[in-house]
C-alpha cells in the first residue's frame, strides 16, 4: 500500500487521534474549511447544504442525521456533501447541550398545549426511561433546527462570498502580474 503506516497504531491511539487531532483542532478546522469552500457549486448550494446538516443535528434522530441532512439539502437545492460537513455540529461535545436546550424548549411548547407531565432532565432519568424524553426533544428540536438553519445559512453564505471575492481578487492580481511580465 502506498499510504499505509509502517507501524500500525493501536486501537487506543487511533481513538485518541480521532478525538484529539495530532496537529490540533485549528489545523483540522482549517483543513475542513478549505475542503468546504472548494466544493463545486454556488455559494447558495454550499451554504444550504451546511445549514441543512447543522439543522438536522439539532433533532434527536441520531443515526439518521446524514440521511436526513442529505434529503433536506436535496430538497433545498443544497450541496449534499456540504450537508455531511454540517452534521459535524452535532458531536459528542455538543449533544449534551443541544439535548438539554431542546428538552427545555420542548417542555415549554408542550406546556402550551396542556401537556405538563414530563420528567425532569437528568442522566439517571434518561437512562431509566429514554422514551419519555423523545417527544420533548423532538418538539424542541424542530424550532431550534429551523433557527439554526437560518443562522448557519446566513453565516456560511457571507463567509463563502467573502472567500470567493478574495480568491477572485488574488486570481486577477496574479493574471495582471503575469501580463505585466510579458
Amino acid at each position: 500500500m502506498l499510504f499505509k503506516r509502517k507501524n500500525k497504531l493501536s486501537k487506543w491511539k487511533s481513538f485518541l487521534r480521532y478525538v484529539w487531532p495530532e496537529a490540533g483542532f485549528k489545523r483540522a478546522n482549517t483543513y475542513l474549511f478549505y475542503r468546504l469552500v472548494r466544493l463545486p457549486g454556488s455559494t447558495h448550494s454550499i451554504a444550504a447544504g451546511v445549514a441543512s446538516g447543522a439543522a438536522v443535528s439539532w433533532t434527536p434522530l441520531w443515526g439518521l442525521h446524514f440521511i436526513l441532512a442529505a434529503a433536506l439539502a436535496y430538497v433545498l437545492r443544497g450541496n449534499i456533501i456540504a450537508s455531511a460537513f454540517g452534521t459535524a455540529v452535532g458531536n459528542p461535545w455538543t449533544f449534551p447541550a443541544i439535548c438539554a436546550l431542546n428538552y427545555q424548549i420542548g417542555l415549554e411548547i408542550l406546556s402550551l398545549y396542556g401537556m405538563t407531565n414530563w420528567p425532569a432532565f437528568s442522566m439517571e432519568a434518561v437512562l431509566e426511561a429514554p422514551g419519555d424524553f423523545f417527544m420533548p426533544l423532538m418538539v424542541g428540536g424542530v424550532p431550534s433546527g429551523i433557527m439554526i438553519w437560518f443562522l448557519f445559512y446566513g453565516v456560511m453564505k457571507l463567509v463563502l462570498e467573502t472567500h470567493m471575492e478574495k480568491r477572485a481578487e488574488r486570481k486577477a492580481l496574479k493574471e495582471k502580474q503575469r501580463n505585466d511580465q510579458d
